[in-house]
């Protein structure tokens, strides 16, 4: 199994995933191939891409992104 296989069945079946620096370095740049977004850290939650740190961040802040956890917790 190659490492965009693997990525898509980590999204997959997993909840939450979260790709971050201290990843093996074909999945930091196999993350980003999957993705298409440059950076790294990458949160999935439900197998859907949420953002970068930024975005994140941003969604924290505004008490969006307990909602999506709550919502991945009760799915």
């Amino acid at each position: 199994m190659g490492v965009q296989e693997k990525i898509a069945t980590q999204i997959g079946s997993d909840a939450v995933v979260l790709y971050m620096k201290g990843q093996p370095q074909a999945a930091r740049e196999g993350i980003k191939v999957f993705s298409s977004w440059p950076t790294i850290p990458q949160l999935y939650i439900q197998g859907e891409f949420i953002g970068g740190n930024g975005i994140v961040r941003e969604l924290y802040e505004q008490g969006e992104l307990q909602k999506l956890l709550q919502s991945a917790k009760a799915g």
